[in-house]
C-alpha cells in the first residue's frame, strides 16, 4: 500500500475523532474570545452590549446577551457534533454491542 493510500485509508479516519474534539473545543473558545475582544475595544456587538448593560443596571439586557451567546455556542457545538456523527459513524456504536 502506498503512503498516500495508507494516509487516506487508515491514518486520516483514525484521527478524525480527535480532530472533531479539538474543533468543538475551539468553537466554544472562539465565542468566548470574540466576546472579550468586543468588550475590549469594539463599539458594537454582543460583548459591547453586555459591557454597556452592567454599569447602567440593565440586568435583563445583560442576561439576554449571555443567553444569546450561549445559544450561539451550543448551536455551533451541535452542528459540529452532527458533522462528526455523519463523518465518523464508527465512533458512535451502541454500548451493548460488545456483550452479544
Amino acid at each position: 500500500m502506498s503512503r498516500r493510500r495508507m494516509f487516506w485509508s487508515v491514518e486520516l479516519p483514525s484521527a478524525l475523532p480527535g480532530v472533531f474534539t479539538g474543533a468543538k473545543l475551539a468553537v466554544i473558545f472562539a465565542v468566548i474570545g470574540a466576546v472579550f475582544a468586543e468588550q475590549a475595544g469594539a463599539n458594537s456587538g454582543l460583548g459591547y452590549l453586555f459591557e454597556e448593560s452592567i454599569p447602567q443596571l440593565l440586568t435583563a439586557r445583560a442576561y439576554a446577551t449571555v443567553v444569546v451567546l450561549s445559544l450561539f455556542a451550543m448551536g455551533l457545538f451541535a452542528v459540529l457534533t452532527l458533522a462528526e456523527r455523519l463523518t465518523v459513524p464508527w465512533a458512535y456504536r451502541p454500548i451493548g454491542h460488545l456483550t452479544r
